[in-house]
């Protein structure tokens, strides 16, 4: 197995910021952001995680693990399984919300036989990340038999590409429809084009960036344009805001401070035999 290249301190400080400020914004976001119209401090309805705990703890989740992991881990087999099994907790996370829960909004719901195609899709993205990290626990780093090695690619481009939205149910909401697929596609892709350790940490980086937009997105709607409407955020409001925001700026500097770092990690060679002193062997 391949080494990893050794992580150096400016490459891992953005990593475990960016762990230690989810944690922060988690934390406040589970706090009241202000009062919503019609009710009152109190209620659940001015709380961002209460009103989207679907959607924004996963992605809270994985931007606390997938940083840290992918900096603690020392080879690359041990990065491109973190990748794979990341995309198989997307998938069928959201394969299963919008399948199994019924109290999502009803434009997430897939209504028509292309949502309802997209949904499957996400369960068979699912299952070929999973197949694809029991792959890798195996040890086995080269391309996938049965010609596997690119159809998760494959499947995630053909979705992206496809124009879906004239087919759709009118009112049927898109984005959540897509954005596993585009989360995929990245880290598929990403692992593929990759030549070393380096370059999947860079992929990861990427991915978090995606993260903390997606974050701060569905932060910024909840919190100023969801209904019941925050009249007002509270200073919680704000930090939750300005948290958002410094999240995202620390996973950009992530991707600057990877993609600066030069060089991949030497080749594995197995250990030989000492190296004979002059002296012993004129002797």
């Amino acid at each position: 197995m391949e080494p990893s290249a050794p992580t150096s301190r400016a490459s891992a400080w953005p990593a475990y910021l960016l762990a230690g400020l989810t944690t922060l914004l988690w934390v406040v976001a589970a706090l009241p952001a202000g009062v919503p119209e019609g009710g009152s401090l109190s209620d659940d309805a001015g709380t961002p995680l209460a009103r989207q705990a679907w959607v924004l703890i996963p992605a809270l989740v994985l931007l606390i693990l997938g940083p840290v992991g992918m900096t603690l881990t020392t080879l690359r087999q041990g990065q491109l399984m973190l990748l794979a099994a990341t995309d198989a907790f997307l998938a069928l996370y959201a394969g299963l919300v919008l399948t199994f829960r019924p109290e999502i909004p009803d434009p997430l719901h897939p209504h028509g036989v292309v949502a309802v195609l997209l949904v499957g899709g996400l369960w068979l993205l699912g299952a070929l990340s999973v197949f694809e990290t029991r792959r890798l626990m195996r040890g086995r780093l080269g391309p996938p038999t049965h010609g596997l090695g690119g159809l998760r690619l494959a499947l995630c481009l053909l979705v992206l590409v496809l124009p879906a939205w004239p087919l759709l149910v009118e009112g049927q909401e898109l984005a959540t429809l897509l954005a596993p697929y585009l989360y995929v596609a990245l880290s598929a892709g990403g692992a593929r084009l990759a030549r070393g350790s380096r370059g999947l940490a860079r992929t990861a980086a990427i991915l978090h960036l995606t993260l903390a937009a997606h974050v701060l997105t569905t932060l910024r709607y909840t919190i100023l344009r969801e209904a019941p409407r925050i009249v007002e955020p509270t200073a919680v409001g704000r930090l939750t805001l300005n948290l958002a925001w410094a999240l995202l700026v620390v996973a950009g500097l992530q991707v600057v401070v990877n993609m600066l770092r030069r060089g991949e990690a030497p080749p594995f060679a197995p250990p030989g035999p000492a190296p004979v002193d002059a002296g012993e062997a004129r002797a």
